[in-house]
């Protein structure tokens, strides 16, 4: 019984010691010319034109989320990357919330709109060729907000 709780304990604390750093920059160009860029952690494709970027990245499963404004000028220029999700797609998503991020959204399915933190968004997945078809791309309705979740290769 002992080794057992030892070993949930240990599992729990290897859990709690999982290490995710958060970075900001005002733009598109300057995120991709960081040392974060250099490291891999900021897409290639991230669009030069995106601004007040929030990325979070997580050392020890490699996943990361990305939060942006693009205007809808520069969406179209993205989309022919991307492929769009199919509602079972959408249904069957885990994208894993990065951990104390208020800038990240509470849930996929909006619920009630006037009051719910919920993303009402159009949702993609990368096609492949300049995106990856681990990226999730969340293009939030109503607002220039962007949202990235890149599960680990």
């Amino acid at each position: 019984m002992l080794v057992r709780v030892s070993i949930l304990a240990m599992c729990l604390l290897l859990h709690a010691c999982s290490e995710q750093l958060h970075h900001t920059y005002k733009s598109g160009v300057i995120a991709l010319s960081s040392d974060e860029a250099r490291r891999g952690w900021v897409p290639e494709w991230l669009p030069r034109q995106a601004s007040d970027i929030r990325l979070q990245y997580d050392l020890d499963t490699n996943e990361r989320w990305l939060r942006f404004t693009l205007p809808a000028d520069e969406r179209a220029r993205l989309t022919p990357y991307l492929q769009p999700m199919t509602e079972k797609e959408i249904m069957e998503l885990r994208i894993r919330s990065p951990r104390s991020a208020d800038w990240w959204f509470d849930a996929l399915i909006q619920q009630q709109p006037a009051d719910d933190p919920a993303l009402n968004a159009e949702l993609f997945a990368g096609a492949g060729d300049v995106v990856p078809r681990r990226a999730v791309i969340a293009f939030e309705r109503g607002t220039q907000e962007t949202f990235v979740y890149m599960r680990s290769e």
